[in-house]
């Protein structure tokens, strides 16, 4: 028996969608609208290697984005069965803050930025996908400290004097103000100015996602450490963020069962993981 593809997944999906919402009353599916437009709206913030990079120029692929969720848009648009050359994927520049109420907004049809599943955004209005990887909260701050153990412990950057670069919006800020109530937290508006604040010693720590903190200690050897990123200090998982759509959501996580069950997902994070980021 032939398996069908996802792309007739998505066409089949859209028609039950299609005929379940028939009443003149009631909005067609938004899956149904993507098939429809011909092209997949993609929100992307472009700050958050390994992820989500925005770069001066175009790419091969006609976007100034680069990453891992880079990648995984344009998969999930052929799945779709969208094709070059038309563009088969529009990434919609975001920002943290504003992916939950974007993707309620319709501005764009998934958020794709190494986005962390939380509660808050949630409760904004959205779903999420199935978890694509497991983090956590970990400290990254410069090697001569970590070597003194310093930051080892939340109570240890929850000091007077202690300066935590978070980025605005996020659950990064969400989890330092939660926790540092006693240490000064600076805000950037660029996620990639968090770490740069480490290297000229504006700030003391960066307290972010474990793969986060890994890939600035990888690119920055020597100087910038992970501190135990064994331990970190919460659990945390990424996804995607998707309006509440049904057949949309149902689709999505049937495309990302595979992409994880076949390796795809993992080849594709280790290659961006292995790139060489300009920083």
């Amino acid at each position: 028996m032939k398996t069908p593809s996802l792309a007739t997944l998505a066409l089949w999906w859209a028609g039950v969608g299609s005929a379940i919402t028939s009443s003149p009353q009631v909005e067609s599916s938004l899956l149904e609208e993507i098939v429809a437009r011909g092209h997949l709206r993609v929100g992307t913030t472009g700050s958050y290697a390994p992820f989500s990079h925005l770069v001066a120029n175009a790419t091969e692929n006609g976007t100034s984005f680069i990453g891992a969720d880079i990648d995984m848009a344009m998969s999930l648009a052929s799945a779709l069965g969208f094709t070059s050359p038309s563009p088969s994927v529009v990434f919609v520049p975001t920002t943290f803050a504003d992916l939950a109420t974007g993707a309620v907004a319709g501005l764009f049809d998934i958020g794709m930025s190494g986005v962390s599943i939380t509660l808050t955004r949630a409760l904004q209005g959205v779903f999420f996908s199935s978890p694509v990887l497991r983090v956590g909260k970990v400290a990254c701050v410069r090697c001569e400290r970590a070597a003194q153990g310093e930051f080892a412990t939340l109570a240890s950057i929850n000091r007077p004097g202690v300066k935590v670069a978070t980025p605005a919006g996020g659950s990064n800020e969400a989890f330092d103000r939660a926790n540092f109530p006693a240490a000064e937290i600076v805000v950037y508006a660029d996620n990639t100015d968090i770490f740069r604040a480490l290297l000229n010693e504006t700030a003391d720590v960066v307290v972010t996602d474990r793969v986060e903190a890994e890939l600035w200690a990888r690119l920055h050897q020597g100087v910038l450490c992970a501190v135990r990123p064994e331990s970190p200090y919460s659990f945390e998982e990424l996804g995607y963020v998707l309006p509440r759509d049904m057949p949309w959501f149902q689709f999505v996580n049937t495309w990302l069962h595979i992409e994880q069950g076949s390796g795809e997902w993992n080849s594709t994070l280790q290659r961006w993981m292995d790139y060489a980021w300009e920083t």
